[in-house]
C-alpha cells in the first residue's frame, strides 16, 4: 500500500467534491424517469477543469516539472488508491439502497447480491442534491487521466531532456477529448448510464479506475520509448484524430438532439416497444457511428 499515493487520491477526490460545491454552474434536468420525475444535476465540470489546469501551469512555472514526476512515479499507488475508492463507493451505494427506498435500476435489482452489486442497484444514488453517478461519470477519472498524462510528459522531460512530436500529440490530442467533454457535460444525462444502468462497481471502477489508467496507457509508453515522427506523420495524424472527433460529436450531438426532442430533420421508425430509433443522418449509416469516431481517434493516439 502506497500510503502517500493513497492520501493524494484523497485529497484530489476532495478537491472535485469541494469544486462541485464551490465553482459555478447552470443546473440543468436530466430525463423523465420511470415515476415521471426529472432530477436536477449542477453542471461545473468544465469549470473545475479549468481551475485544475490553471493550478497546474502555477506549478509548473513556480516549481517546473519535477511535482508532476509524482503521477509518473506513483501511478501504481494511485491506481489501487482508485480502486478501493470505487470499490467502497460501491459498497457504499449498494447496501444503502436496501435502506432508503431509493429508486433502483431495472437491470440491477435481480436478488443476486454479486450480479446486482456489479451492475448497480441504485439508479441516481444522491447525497442531498450532490449525484453520486453524474459527478464521477466525468470528473475523477477523465480529469485524473489528463493530469496522468502530464505526469508522464514529465517523466520524459526528467528521463530525455525533452518532449518528443509524439507526446505533444497525445498529450493536447487527449486533453482536448478531455475537455470538449467536459463543454458537453449536459450530453450525458440522455445516455445508458445515467437514464438505466444502476451504479454499481461496473460504473464505478470503469469511471474512477479504468478511464485513467488505460485510456493514459499511450502517454506511459511514450514516456519510456520517446519517438519522433516528423511534420508530415505528425500532420497526418493529427487530420486523422480531427476525422474520429468529427464523426464523433456529429453523431453524439445528434443523438442528444434526438432524445431531447429535437428531432429536426431526421427520420425515424417507431419500434413495437414504442421507442424511437434514428433511420437518417450518421445513424442511418451506422449503428454505432460514435463508437467509430472514438476508434478513430484511439487509433490515432496509438500510430
Amino acid at each position: 500500500m502506497d500510503a502517500r499515493a493513497a492520501m493524494v487520491y484523497l485529497g484530489w477526490y476532495g478537491y472535485l467534491v469541494l469544486c462541485w460545491f464551490v465553482l459555478p454552474g447552470n443546473w440543468k434536468e436530466g430525463t423523465q424517469l420511470r415515476d415521471g420525475t426529472k432530477l436536477k444535476y449542477k453542471m461545473n465540470a468544465l469549470p473545475t477543469f479549468t481551475a485544475t489546469v490553471i493550478a497546474s501551469l502555477v506549478v509548473y512555472f513556480v516549481y517546473g516539472h519535477e511535482p508532476f514526476l509524482f503521477l509518473s512515479k506513483h501511478c501504481y499507488g494511485l491506481m489501487f488508491s482508485a480502486f478501493l475508492m470505487s470499490t467502497v463507493q460501491a459498497l457504499f451505494v449498494y447496501t444503502r439502497s436496501h435502506f432508503n427506498g431509493e429508486m433502483l435500476a431495472l437491470e440491477g435489482n435481480t436478488g443476486s447480491v454479486p450480479y446486482d452489486f456489479f451492475i448497480g442497484r441504485p439508479l441516481n444514488p444522491r447525497l442531498g442534491m450532490f449525484d453520486v453517478k453524474s459527478f464521477n461519470e466525468l470528473r475523477p477519472g477523465m480529469m485524473l487521466w489528463f493530469m496522468l498524462n502530464l505526469g508522464y510528459m514529465a517523466q520524459m522531460k526528467e528521463d530525455y531532456g525533452y518532449i518528443t512530436d509524439s507526446m505533444w500529440i497525445v498529450v493536447l490530442a487527449q486533453g482536448f477529448y478531455t475537455a470538449d467533454s467536459l463543454w458537453n457535460e449536459s450530453a450525458v444525462l440522455t445516455t445508458m448510464d445515467i437514464t438505466s444502468d444502476g451504479f454499481g462497481f461496473m460504473l464505478s471502477f470503469g469511471t474512477m479506475c479504468w478511464i485513467p489508467f488505460t485510456f493514459s496507457l499511450q502517454a506511459r509508453y511514450l514516456s519510456a520509448h520517446g519517438a519522433t515522427l516528423g511534420s508530415l506523420v505528425s500532420t497526418l495524424i493529427l487530420g486523422f484524430n480531427a476525422l474520429g472527433y468529427y464523426i464523433f460529436r456529429a453523431s453524439n450531438g445528434e443523438k442528444d438532439n434526438f432524445r431531447n426532442g429535437r428531432i429536426g430533420n431526421l427520420k425515424y421508425m417507431e419500434t413495437e416497444r414504442g421507442t424511437k430509433l434514428i433511420t437518417s443522418g450518421w445513424w442511418g449509416r451506422s449503428r454505432h457511428p460514435n463508437y467509430m469516431g472514438d476508434l478513430f481517434m484511439a487509433l490515432s493516439w496509438s500510430l
